[in-house]
């Protein structure tokens, strides 16, 4: 993984390899915090790692398009997230 904040992937392939990675070590940390309320090292490499899967993802979606329909703010008259390739489709 990166070690700043930016999306300084090669190519489509690899930003989407570091988001996946990023939101893999999000969901560990988040299990390990339920059982762990307290500890304070562990919350700021939590929040460390939101804020560079945030710049990612925004970074991805500047680049790529939208990832996920969540953050997708396309058409107000046709439902267009649909048109672009899926994230999972490969390019040929």
């Amino acid at each position: 993984m990166e070690n700043d904040n930016s999306c300084a992937c090669a190519n489509k392939a690899e930003a989407l390899r570091e988001i996946m990675a990023l939101n893999f070590a999000l969901t560990d940390l988040i299990q390990y915090l339920d059982t762990h309320p307290n500890d304070t090292e562990t919350i700021k490499l939590y929040n460390n790692l939101v804020s560079r899967y945030r710049t990612m993802l925004e970074n991805y979606q500047n680049i790529f398009g939208p990832l996920i329909a969540q953050t997708y703010d396309g058409s107000t008259d046709s439902w267009d997230w649909v048109d672009n390739p899926w994230p999972w489709n490969k390019e040929v």
